[in-house]
């Protein structure tokens, strides 16, 4: 629950690419598989894929998306994805 109260306070203008209507299952639940995997290619990592399908690949997100993928890698899990998909 903490992991979610970080991200809505420190990036609310991605919070609305981050519920479940972003996508078939919630972007952050995207963000999360994409966060925790090790694929090196910066430009076809998923990381970007989901970013570019999320629409929060501009440049205007950069900083944002970064921190919070190194929030993601580390504390990112299922119940983070479930309380976001439940409150957004």
């Amino acid at each position: 629950m903490l992991t979610l109260a970080e991200i809505l306070t420190r990036w609310p203008a991605l919070v609305p690419k981050l519920g479940p209507a972003s996508s078939p299952e919630s972007g952050l639940r995207e963000l999360i598989e994409a966060a925790k995997s090790t694929t090196a290619s910066a430009e076809a990592s998923p990381w970007q894929e989901t970013l570019r399908r999320l629409g929060l690949d501009g440049d205007k997100f950069r900083a944002s998306c970064e921190n919070l993928r190194k929030l993601l890698h580390r504390y990112g899990n299922d119940d983070v994805s479930y309380y976001a998909e439940c409150a957004l």
